[in-house]
């Protein structure tokens, strides 16, 4: 069943006045696909540096399997130093059909239909050149975003990426959620989603009202970490594993075996070596290290 769209209740602003903190008032998105670019949104400085925002829309959650059918990016200029966002400079959205029925349960989310992908493909070339000036890439979900889009682009695989979501301690900045929609809507704004250009204004924006997150984003994706996976637990400590922060790979997605997972700082590599020792037997021993930064980060495998 369709979501109703809620309208104003315009009948309602005598109650609104009356008593204006029973309410809460939300904003439409001021950006959307047919925003003329560029937005110039602080002033500009000799450190100010580029970034790309983006987000796919695909047939299916199968990474290893599926494929993109929209690519939304926004090029961004931006200060690491003060988080602020200075400009939105540039645009990319375009279709592909790339061979993989979309599914029923994915053409329900993001409304791309195999009809509106047919005859339409991605301009590689024009991709690679358009994304050079930056030096990250940021998606809300970058661990499934980076898995489609180094399948398809596997030539541009060696950029630096942060994710949004899973890389900001959203519960500590007072949000329940990460989720895009909902930190727009703590934020007083709310929009349709679900179509790649559109969520990638939706991050521009929250991060032009939170520079301060941004900032935050920026520097802990900078950071050194290693991806402990660790093999060979038996199910008696698996709610040890997840109190600790650890997330179950049954290898359908990774292409590794079944194994629990985290990341951590590298200074805190030791500490995470005795704490698998500890929850069971040679757990140090049995696990696998990857030391990454954000080049490596967010990848497939």
């Amino acid at each position: 069943m369709p979501i109703m769209k809620q309208q104003f209740p315009l009948e309602r602003c005598a109650d609104v006045q009356a008593n204006p903190a029973r309410f809460r008032l939300l904003e439409q998105l001021p950006w959307d696909e047919t925003t003329e670019l560029p937005i110039l949104l602080n002033d500009p400085s000799e450190d100010d540096a580029y970034m790309i925002l983006l987000d796919t829309e695909t047939t299916g959650v199968d990474k290893l399997k599926d494929g993109i059918v929209e690519l939304g990016m926004l090029a961004v200029r931006y200060n690491p130093t003060s988080g602020k966002v200075v400009m939105v400079s540039d645009k990319y959205s375009e279709l592909e059909d790339c061979g993989v029925p979309i599914s029923a349960e994915s053409q329900a989310i993001h409304g791309i239909s195999q009809e509106d992908v047919a005859g339409k493909a991605f301009d590689d070339a024009y991709i690679a050149n358009w994304m050079a000036p930056a030096n990250i890439v940021l998606a809300h979900n970058a661990g499934f975003d980076r898995a489609f889009f180094d399948r398809r682009f596997a030539e541009l695989n060696d950029k630096a990426w942060a994710c949004s979501f899973f890389e900001m301690p959203w519960r500590e900045a007072g949000f329940e959620s990460g989720k895009l929609e909902y930190l727009l809507y703590r934020n007083g704004y709310f929009y349709d989603g679900h179509r790649a250009l559109t969520d990638c204004f939706a991050m521009a924006w929250l991060f032009y009202l939170q520079p301060g997150l941004l900032k935050g984003l920026l520097e802990k994706s900078a950071r050194r970490t290693v991806l402990v996976r660790a093999f060979g637990a038996p199910i008696e400590v698996k709610d040890i594993l997840k109190a600790r922060g650890y997330r179950f790979d049954d290898g359908r997605s990774s292409g590794a075996n079944k194994h629990w997972w985290r990341e951590v700082d590298e200074g805190g590599l030791m500490e995470e070596r005795a704490f698998l020792d500890e929850t069971y037997k040679d757990g140090a021993n049995k696990a696998a290290y990857e030391h990454r930064d954000a080049t490596k980060r967010h990848k497939l495998a």
